[in-house]
């Protein structure tokens, strides 16, 4: 990672802190949001423009990124070093429950959305959960493939350089 921040704090594979600064720059950065939702994301119907996502991390159900808008829920688990947690047998897990809970969030009939964010690195198998066939995966080569040639502030060069590690094949 060079001498970035995070790699000098050694937090560069956090993933509590990797989805802190996405969740930062989806907030903050209306360029960034859009180009998130409409090509890494593909949810080509969702209105962009003058929209202020509602960005909660952590706190609905554990969840990694839960984004609401007027029309949609997004749902997003981020794996760095980690797998999915739940029961192989069982097929029950954490995508399972993130579901259910976006479903009883879901008051308000808005269309959902299930992603699971991972290095280009982590191939682990996650269909064989419950409700696994529903998320749709996306890996940090997609983000790096937005952001690559655009230059920002200071800690958006944070971000490139996190993502960036993350899009290698290798850890």
């Amino acid at each position: 990672l060079g001498n970035s921040l995070l790699s000098i704090i050694q937090k560069e594979n956090d993933e509590l802190v990797n989805s802190n600064l996405l969740c930062y720059f989806l907030a903050n950065d209306t360029l960034f949001w859009n180009d998130f939702t409409n090509q890494v994301l593909k949810i080509k119907n969702i209105s962009t423009v003058n929209v202020t996502p509602k960005i909660t991390r952590e706190s609905i159900g554990n969840i990694d990124i839960y984004i609401e808008t007027e029309k949609h829920i997004i749902v997003i688990e981020n794996k760095i070093k980690s797998v999915i947690s739940g029961n192989k047998e069982s097929g029950y897990s954490q995508l399972g429950k993130y579901v259910e809970i976006a479903e009883k969030e879901n008051t308000s009939n808005k269309t959902l959305h299930f992603y699971i964010l991972r290095p280009n690195y982590n191939n682990e198998d996650y269909h064989m959960f419950k409700n696994g066939e529903r998320y749709m995966e996306i890996k940090y080569s997609e983000i790096l493939e937005i952001i690559k040639d655009r230059n920002s502030n200071h800690y958006f060069e944070e971000l490139k350089q996190v993502v960036k590690k993350h899009s290698s094949e290798y850890n």
